[in-house]
């Protein structure tokens, strides 16, 4: 199986860069090459903007780093086709936007909204623990 092209909605992202246990895994994977990180300026903005957030004292200089590493390492992609599947929750579109651009293998989230769907467009659509399952 070729890397597979992932992206991480915004819960799973910051739950990853701030928790231990299994979400922390997922950015190991990522560096060791398991997977290849797909975002949006939009999704960017959102993880930055939520990692920002006093409640998660982050220091300055640590969200910066991670920011470069993003950069560097995952592909940032333009989305032009605007989807509107997620009508009880409209700012989840952005994830599958992405992942239509990219040729996503996976949308990786912790969200009913889009959990529900399974699949968008040959997308599956999982949790964390589905994921890894899936890498093995």
């Amino acid at each position: 199986m070729p890397t597979p092209k992932v992206v991480l909605d915004t819960n799973v992202f910051v739950s990853a860069v701030l928790a231990k246990g299994p979400s922390s895994v997922l950015l190991e994977r990522w560096k060791a090459g398991k997977f290849t990180l797909l975002f949006s300026p939009v999704i960017f903005d959102e993880y930055f903007e939520v990692i920002a957030r006093p409640k998660f004292d982050q220091q300055e200089r640590d969200i910066r780093a991670l920011a470069e590493l993003l950069a560097e390492r995952a592909v940032a992609l333009t989305p032009r086709l605007k989807i509107d599947v997620c009508k009880e929750d409209p700012d989840d579109n952005k994830f599958l936007e992405c992942a239509v651009a990219g040729a996503a293998d996976f949308i990786v989230s912790g969200d009913q909204h889009l959990l529900r769907l399974k699949e968008y467009q040959g997308i599956k659509i999982v949790t964390i623990k589905e994921f890894f399952q899936a890498l093995e």
